[in-house]
C-alpha cells in the first residue's frame, strides 16, 4: 500500500498547501491551511494505526504513541488552530507523508521485481512443458539448456523465493525504522507528559489533603460546640 497511499497523500497535502498559500492574500486561504493541517494530523494518525497494526510489535518491539501536543487550557480556538502548525509533531508527520511518495517507488520495484523473477523461475517446468522456456546457460565451453537448464532455474527460484522474503522483511523494517523516527512521541515530549502528570497528581494530593484538613477542622469545631 505504500505507493498508492504516497500518491494520495503526496497529490492532496500539496495541493492543499499550494491552494492555501496562493488564496492567502485573500484571507481564504487561512481556512485552506488550516484544514490541510487537520488532514496531516488525521493522515498521520492513520499511518500510525496502520504501522502499529502491521509492523510494530514485529518490528518495533512497540506501539507508535500519540505524539501530539494537548491544547492549553483556557485557551480559545484560535489559538487552539495555530498550536497546530507551531507543534513540530505535525511538520514530522507532514516530513513522513512526503517520503510516502519516493518510499512507495522503491518499495514497490523492488519487492515487484524479486517476487516476479523468484515466481518465474519457479514456474520454469510449466513453461518448458509448453516449449516457452529458454534459458541457456554458458559455463566456458559448456552450454546448459533443455531440462539441466529447467533444474537449475527451478532451484534457483526456490532461493529466490527466501531472498524476495528476506528483501520484502528489510524493506518493512526500514519502513517501521523510518515511522518510529518521525510519528513516535518524542523523548522531550514523553518527558513533558510525565512531568505533567507528576504535577498534576500533586496538585490533586494537596487540594485532597486540603479538604480533609477543613473537614477535620469542621468536625473539630462542631464537637466542641
Amino acid at each position: 500500500m505504500n505507493l498508492p497511499l504516497g500518491i494520495v497523500w503526496f497529490t492532496l497535502l500539496i495541493f492543499g498547501l499550494s491552494l492555501g498559500a496562493g488564496l492567502l492574500i485573500t484571507l481564504l486561504g487561512i481556512p485552506v491551511l488550516v484544514g490541510t493541517g487537520w488532514l496531516i494530523r488525521a493522515a498521520g494518525s492513520f499511518e500510525r494505526t496502520r504501522i502499529n497494526l502491521f509492523l510494530g510489535t514485529d518490528f518495533l518491539g512497540t506501539t507508535l504513541r500519540d505524539p501530539y501536543r494537548p491544547p492549553v487550557e483556557g485557551t480559545g480556538w484560535i489559538a487552539r488552530l495555530l498550536a497546530i502548525g507551531k507543534d513540530p509533531a505535525t511538520w514530522l508527520d507532514f516530513l513522513f507523508l512526503m517520503l510516502r511518495l519516493p518510499m512507495g517507488i522503491v518499495t514497490f520495484t523492488v519487492v515487484i521485481t524479486a517476487w516476479s523473477l523468484a515466481i518465474g523461475l519457479l514456474l520454469s517446468p510449466i513453461s518448458f512443458l509448453f516449449g516457452t522456456f529458454r534459458l541457456d546457460i554458458f559455463f566456458g565451453l559448456w552450454v546448459l539448456h533443455g531440462p539441466f537448464a529447467v533444474m537449475l532455474a527451478t532451484l534457483s527460484g526456490v532461493v529466490m523465493v527466501f531472498l524476495a522474503a528476506w528483501i520484502t522483511r528489510g524493506l518493512a523494517r526500514l519502513e517501521a525504522l523510518l515511522a518510529s523516527a518521525l510519528l513516535d512521541a518524542s523523548p522531550e515530549e514523553l518527558h513533558r507528559r510525565v512531568t505533567n502528570l507528576a504535577r498534576s497528581r500533586a496538585r490533586t494530593m494537596s487540594a485532597s489533603d486540603q479538604a480533609r484538613r477543613r473537614l477535620e477542622r469542621d468536625l473539630h469545631e462542631g464537637m466542641s460546640q
